[in-house]
């Protein structure tokens, strides 16, 4: 009997592996570009003045399924990637700083564009 147990706790141990994971998982490096160009597309169509929220959702449901179709992705797969690492913090965690790290590093690009001297024609 007590060898009956130990199979059932090893068959549960072993399939609460990463069973859950989507067959279709985006991996992490990809997510991290989605993810970064989300906030990037979510910061765009803020900046546009839309009149209503409505509009401004409108906006920004057009320019996601666009990105998902550059990345080869739908929203269904974002989705459920998303929402797996989302059970995994540490992970999670791991992607969201990589994601701020690429913004940050194209925040800083922009300010050194912005702040370099213009190039004249001699």
């Amino acid at each position: 009997m007590k060898i009956i147990k130990v199979l059932v706790l090893a068959l549960f141990f072993t399939s609460c592996g990463n069973e859950d994971a989507p067959e279709n998982l985006i991996s992490e490096d990809v997510m991290v570009d989605l993810v970064t160009q989300t906030h990037i597309l979510e910061a765009q169509v803020g900046r546009m003045n839309l009149n209503s929220y409505d509009s401004a959702r409108v906006a920004f449901q057009y320019l996601e399924n666009k990105l998902w179709m550059e990345f080869g992705v739908d929203s269904a797969q974002y989705n459920e990637s998303y929402e797996y690492y989302a059970k995994y913090p540490k992970l999670f965690t791991q992607i969201y700083e990589r994601v701020e790290d690429k913004l940050d590093a194209m925040e800083n690009e922009a300010k050194e564009i912005e702040t370099a001297e213009p190039i004249t024609r001699e």
